[in-house]
């Protein structure tokens, strides 16, 4: 049987630290879209070429189970939360976890992960595919030339340091590092979302793409939801608004973003935020005024992640 039919319909491709967990929570209690049990597949990103490599990065099993590179560990504690999780609360998911993690992934093996969503409208949200290279891009829309794409973009200052106090917090990352991370390249790519949608424009027209903002979730949830879902074509009214669409996901605690760090951001991201306002206007304005009244000395401080 051709696996093309049971591919997702549509994919949401990030940003990072920019709603994509409150995005999947709320898609995924609508009755006519189908999500898998897992937010984040990580199957177009395997290639260890990309800075944060998937925990799928290795095809061979023996080699996630056993191997000891980074993104190896990360599948074997992905997993292991992911089983004992399904066990506990979720034992219906428990095939579609093991196909998961010890199935070789393919494009075959991506598609089945979509079978149990036969008869509704399924997608996969993974906030790493925004920093895709063109060929994967390319390869995705060879696979599927009608799936809608789904863009959440975040002043591009608020979701460096959101990424970056993350991990401080939780402890993976070490004041140096972070500092490397705030003011240098690494970080870049994430939110460079000229180029990201350069990227997928090339493959996918912009009548198949849904461009909002972070913005959006905070100010009128009820009105983005609804929104999507008139992209996604499925069903909108009062009925299919939940009360998660008041609830931070994956959200950090407050925590004010340095005066100095502030300022080094806004020097970094003002040209990008300049370009983002002379395409879209509205909330990327206002994210220019403030880099700028930052840049000038009247900026705000005390605006947490």
């Amino acid at each position: 049987m051709d696996y093309h039919q049971w591919l997702p319909d549509f994919l949401g491709i990030g940003g990072q630290r920019c709603g994509s967990k409150w995005l999947y929570t709320n898609l995924a209690n609508h009755p006519g879209l189908w999500l898998p049990p897992i937010k984040e597949l990580h199957y177009f990103d395997r290639s260890l070429a990309y800075d944060s490599p998937s925990k799928l990065a290795s095809d061979r099993l023996l080699e996630r189970l056993f191997g000891g590179q980074a993104h190896n560990r990360r599948f074997r504690e992905k997993a292991r939360r992911a089983l004992v999780r399904a066990i506990k609360h979720a034992p219906t998911d428990l095939p579609w976890m093991l196909k998961y993690f010890f199935g070789r992934p393919s494009d075959a093996w991506y598609a089945s992960l979509f079978k149990p969503g036969r008869g509704k409208v399924r997608g996969e949200i993974t906030p790493a595919y925004c920093i895709l290279n063109r060929q994967d891009v390319e390869h995705i829309h060879s696979l599927m030339p009608k799936a809608k794409i789904v863009l959440v973009l975040r002043n591009p200052i608020e979701r460096t340091w959101s990424g970056v106090s993350m991990r401080l917090r939780r402890g993976t990352l070490s004041e140096s590092r972070a500092q490397e991370l705030l003011l240098g390249p690494a970080v870049s790519p994430r939110s460079d979302y000229l180029s990201i949608l350069s990227t997928w424009e090339s493959a996918f027209p912009q009548e198949q793409m849904f461009v909002s903002f972070f913005d959006e979730i905070v100010e009128n949830p009820e009105g983005l939801l609804t929104r999507v879902y008139e992209f996604l074509s499925v069903a909108t009214g009062p009925e299919y608004i939940w009360p998660s669409i008041r609830e931070k996901q994956n959200a950090s605690p407050p925590q004010p973003i340095p005066a100095d760090v502030r300022l080094a951001l806004a020097k970094k991201y003002e040209p990008l935020i300049a370009g983002l306002s002379d395409r879209f206007g509205g909330h990327t304005t206002q994210w220019l005024e403030e880099a700028r009244a930052t840049l000038s000395g009247r900026g705000n401080s005390t605006q947490a992640a």
